[in-house]
């Protein structure tokens, strides 16, 4: 999955003759913290609420031009690319641009949990087992040979960081609901276990940070 296939035009970017109480507006409106400016459909940047506050809400949103978050994304970056320039400067939307800087839309963070609730299948069958090692033990065949072995097929994975920076954390996503003896198998084989859920324990929590972020984008 790339930006461009993500892309939202749900709300018309900013420009620059506008007031910091006007873009504050559209904001609240959009409920995000975050707008792109464009110029002759060119890119020039992201303002946040926090910039607007410091400056003065009467001020056009010109006068920030030299001071503006200049994040992007292009139409060919991937979805983690996506998600780590996101999580990095902290944003709630991020502008995507063409090999021009032409302005094409925005990716929003609801428009990623969307994605990854439709496409990680919460609602599917099965579990998540979450593991926790150093990378150099990070083998995902041998994992999976550990899996089959047991009857259990790996519907997805992905890596995250661990509490304990020399480790990593490895999620996956098994089509199987009752995953007691898969955990016995990982753990015969030193694997340890950091975490583990049943379907109604993922759709749950999902649900519950979902509803927390939409509570946050709406004050």
């Amino acid at each position: 999955m790339y930006a461009a296939n993500l892309l939202t035009n749900d709300f018309e970017p900013l420009v620059i003759s506008v007031s910091g109480s006007e873009a504050l507006s559209v904001m609240g409106d959009n409920y995000v913290q975050h707008m792109p400016i464009v110029s002759n459909f060119k890119l020039l940047g992201i303002i946040s609420v926090t910039d607007i506050m410091d400056r003065g809400l009467k001020k056009s949103i010109e006068s920030y031009e030299h001071t503006l978050c200049n994040t992007r994304a292009k139409e060919s970056d991937h979805i983690f690319d996506i998600i780590k320039l996101l999580v990095e400067n902290k944003l709630t939307l991020i502008p995507v641009v063409d090999d021009d800087n032409n302005y094409l839309g925005v990716i929003t963070l609801p428009k990623l949990l969307y994605y990854f609730s439709e496409n990680i299948s919460f609602e599917e069958k099965g579990s998540i087992v979450v593991l926790e090692m150093t990378k150099s033990d990070y083998i995902l065949s041998e994992i999976v040979r550990i899996l089959e072995s047991e009857g259990a097929n790996l519907l997805m994975s992905f890596i995250s960081g661990s509490t304990d920076s020399s480790k990593i954390l490895i999620h996956l996503k098994i089509d199987q609901t009752d995953i007691l003896r898969i955990i016995t198998a990982l753990e015969r084989h030193e694997f340890k276990i950091a975490a583990a859920f049943t379907a109604n324990d993922i759709m749950g929590d999902f649900r519950d940070r979902y509803e927390s972020l939409m509570h946050f984008l709406n004050i």
